[in-house]
Order: C-alpha cells, then structure tokens, then sequence
C-alpha cells in the first residue's frame, strides 16, 4: 500500500508511536529507542504483518491524515485546530495532521470541509462567486435550518436525509489579512449504489446510499457568497435559497460574471512585467495550442524551457509563412508557461511552476501553495491573461 509507506516514512517516530497506541494497532519488534531511520524500517516491517482489518483502518487514516498535508490542508487545519501552540510545536505536516485527527477530531472533520471548498475556488467547472447582502447574520436557529433542509431535499430530490452543518472560519486574503466565513456543509444521500462482496464463497450484493457534498461559504464583511456543487444549476439554487432562508435577503443575491482567460494577447512575445518583491526570475510560453476558425483542426507549439530558442522564434523559423500565430484563421484555446522564482530557504535551486491554462476558464493552479495563489490570484489578471465576461 503506497499511501501507508508514504505515512509512515513521513511521520516521526513519536507521531507513529502515538498514533498506534491511539488507535490500537499492535506493532511487534519495535526499539523506539532506536535513531529515526532504524524505527521506520521496524515499523514498515511490522506493518506487513497486521491482520486484514488492522491494514483497512491503517490505509483509512493514511489516506485522511495524508491529504492534509500540504499547504491548503495545513492552512485548513490551522484555521480550525483550537489548540494552535501544540499543532505549531509538531515538526513535520504529517505530525501534525495525524496530531489533530486523534486529538481534535472535530477539528480535523471541519479543517477536511474547509479544503474541500476552498480547493475549488475559481474553478468554473465546480465553483460560482455571488455577491449578496453586507453585514448579515446567518440564522441558526432550528426552524430555519430546517427550512433550509427540506428546500435542499425538495430540489434535488436524490435520497431521504440531508444534514447541514454550519460553522465558522477564517481565510486569508490577498492581502495577508485574516477574513471571518461562515461555511455551510450541505450533505444528502443520493441514490441506492449496488457493490458485489466476496463473503465466504458466496458474491453477495451490497446496497449501499453514495454521500453528494456541496458547500458554501459567506464572508459578511464583503458579501461574497461562494458555492461549490456539480452544475450551474445547482449552484443558483444554493445560494438562493440560503439568501431567502438563513440571511433573511430573498432575492437579493447575485451571480458575479465569469472570468475567461484571454489567450489571444500570447500570439506574440509577451512582456510578463512582475513585482521585484515577489522574487520571480523568469517566465517563458512554453506551449500553445490553436485551434482552426472552422473547428475542424489544431495545430500545438511546443519548446522545451530550456531550449535554444522560444516558442516565437521556433515558429517563425520552423514554418516561416505557415506560422498559424500570424493567421487570424487560428485561435489560442490553450497555453502553458513556465516561472521559475528566485532559490529562497524552501527551493535552494528556485521553485519552478508550470502553469496550464485552457479556454474559458479552467487553470491547473490550485491554491495549494502560496506561489499558485499569487500567479493566480494576482498576476493572471495583471497580465491580461484574466478577463471578465461580459
């Protein structure tokens, strides 16, 4: 199992030596007094000799305390964790995800719901901003969420129980400043799922209701209403119903417009101007794709970084008059760069990103570390790359 070889070479000694006892799995041989690197290999060694339920809820918690591991899910969990000087204290990610998973579990169960919706920001396929009233407190008593609850059933009409779970947050914005949310958990069983089980000789059909999740965070400072669900649709509908029903505003609630990526102003050498403080050393088109007027052809560009010569010159070299980036016949419909930061104490050699955007709107950044937020969150605007439709 890579996911639990990953965990335990990961975690501390001592982080794996309470999480076992946490969880009561008896694993033999081990000389805790022993350096690191010794320990890890008793334990890899010993693990492979769990009974069949022990390496079921060992592969569980990898996979859960392991996704919390990187910048987002840490950031999650930090927002969440009440005891912030232990969580801090623990020296690696995987300490203390699994640290806050035994020890705060509440905690842990919000900071999973936290990642969930803020993964998807700006992503059109998941995700929609609206704009609704300043300033507002979200209801909380019973009658309300209860009304908010059987709207939600009445719509989606997938299975017979819905939860909501309600609870506040914070997130940091563009400016370092720490911004107070309420998030909205929107949980509901959707229809019965059949698996096939092996029990003693016999296969044997397992009903069982798949969970849909969807969420939705309000910030009453700007009034910024964020929803994550599967359809536009979908996304309308929550926000207006929570509006209507938990802040009181019926009708007051907004779509913000969509942004699109405006590949067109990469046809020729671009000038990626940036700001010295945020330590970017170098940024190349390393790939565009066109696609012909009629839709019926593409044609894809494409130049190592560290190549002889850029994508521009290579396409007015290589195919002189045929160059489709001089033909109005051809259109960008997708393009990659790649920036390369200055070496800082993380990246002694200098971080390099590669950055994926596609027409409308769908961008390989996910937030998860503070170098894609700041391509995405203030440079793909800056650049012209980002534009709002109209």
């Amino acid at each position: 199992m890579p996911i639990v070889r990953k965990f335990i070479r990961h975690s501390s000694p001592k982080g794996l030596k309470a999480y076992f006892e946490h969880q009561g799995i008896d694993i033999l041989d081990i000389d805790w007094r022993q350096e690191g690197s010794t320990v890890i290999k008793q334990i890899l060694r010993s693990v492979d000799c769990l009974c069949k339920e022990q390496k079921i809820r060992l592969k569980i918690d990898a996979e859960r305390i392991s996704q919390m591991t990187d910048e987002l899910g840490q950031q999650s969990l930090l927002a969440m964790v009440k005891n912030k000087d232990a969580f801090k204290a623990l020296v690696s990610p995987y300490d203390r995800s699994g640290w806050v998973c035994f020890n705060e579990p509440t905690a842990f169960r919000y900071a999973e719901d936290v990642r969930y919706a803020d993964q998807y920001r700006g992503k059109a396929r998941n995700w929609r901003c609206f704009e609704a009233p300043k300033d507002l407190q979200v209801a909380t008593d019973s009658e309300s969420l209860q009304r908010f609850k059987q709207k939600i059933h009445h719509h989606f009409q997938f299975g017979e129980r819905v939860l909501i779970e309600l609870f506040s947050r914070t997130r940091t914005d563009k400016q370092g400043e720490e911004r107070t949310l309420i998030q909205v958990m929107i949980y509901q069983e959707g229809l019965p799922h059949s698996d096939l089980e092996i029990q003693g000789e016999d296969l044997v059909s397992n009903i069982r209701l798949p969970l849909r999740e969807q969420a939705l965070t309000y910030e009453p400072k700007t009034g910024a209403l964020e929803v994550v669900a599967s359809t536009k649709e979908h996304r309308a509908f929550i926000a207006e119903t929570f509006a209507d029903v938990l802040l009181k505003a019926p009708n007051r609630v907004k779509a913000l417009p969509v942004q699109y990526f405006n590949l067109a102003v990469l046809r020729s050498p671009y000038d990626f101007d940036t700001d010295p403080n945020d330590h970017i050393a170098e940024i190349k088109v390393v790939m565009l794709r066109l696609q012909s007027a009629n839709k019926k052809g593409k044609i894809i560009l494409d130049v190592p970084a560290n190549g002889e010569q850029d994508l521009y010159q290579y396409a007015d070299q290589s195919l002189g008059f045929s160059n489709p980036l001089d033909s109005s016949a051809y259109k960008p419909t997708k393009a990659k760069l790649w920036i390369r930061f200055l070496p800082d104490k993380d990246a002694p050699k200098g971080k390099v990103l590669s950055v994926g955007l596609t027409y409308p709107n769908s961008c390989d950044l996910s937030r998860k570390t503070e170098k894609e937020r700041l391509i995405r969150d203030k440079y793909l605007k800056h650049w012209g790359l980002l534009q709002a439709s109209v």
